[in-house]
């Protein structure tokens, strides 16, 4: 009566109620005794797997993001409004885009990323870290942060969204900003190598 249901939509392992009691059997009965009517969408099982979103999350907290995007059908995506870092990016010629994880998005397990990034309707390639940066931050926070290939422009204050592809690599800390700056420019050429080869089998799979 509250919300002046007239009709629910359910998953097939739908539960509620008190200690997760009610399952969809009971919601079947309770609606037709209202007269609410109900469909319930069975479960769907891709590569023999039920596709359930405990799944995908567990998926991309362990960084098998490539295979999340299978059972989303889409890339995991996070979104977030650019903000100032320490800066140090810009010293050594690498500059980074910082966002936060949403609360209610599930943070990707910590590592260098190949990644895409939306900006003004426009896409940009990107290696994407997520991690505490041991080489220059001591503060122990999780951030995001995208060096941006071939852009160049003020980000900060502007909303970005961030697509993820693969994970190239764990954390690490480096000796020094320019062991830093070679292994990130190694990272942008295999994230653009990534890449190439996925459009060039997605072009063959349409012909």
């Amino acid at each position: 009566k509250k919300y002046e249901a007239s009709h629910l939509i359910a998953g097939w392992d739908y539960r509620f109620g008190r200690n997760a009691e009610g399952n969809v059997a009971l919601l079947s009965e309770e609606c037709q005794k209202t007269g609410i009517g109900l469909d319930v969408i069975p479960a769907v099982t891709l590569k023999n797997q039920t596709v359930k979103s405990t799944y995908i999350r567990q998926l991309i907290a362990e960084g098998m993001t490539e295979l999340a995007e299978i059972f989303l059908g889409h890339p995991h995506i996070l979104s977030g409004i650019v903000e100032h870092g320490k800066g140090l990016g810009h010293t050594i010629g690498i500059p980074t885009a910082n966002i936060k994880i949403p609360d209610e998005v599930q943070e990707p397990k910590n590592g260098v990323y190949a990644a895409k990034v939306l900006i003004d309707g426009k896409t940009y390639l990107s290696v994407t870290n997520v991690g505490k940066n041991p080489t220059v931050d001591t503060d122990g926070k999780v951030k995001v942060e995208s060096f941006i290939q071939d852009f160049c422009g003020d980000l900060y204050g502007h909303k970005i969204i961030l697509e993820f592809g693969k994970r190239l690599r764990s954390e690490k800390k480096f000796p020094s900003l320019s062991a830093l700056r070679e292994q990130i420019a190694f990272d942008a050429a295999a994230a653009k190598e990534y890449y190439r080869y996925r459009d060039m089998s997605a072009q063959n799979n349409e012909k």
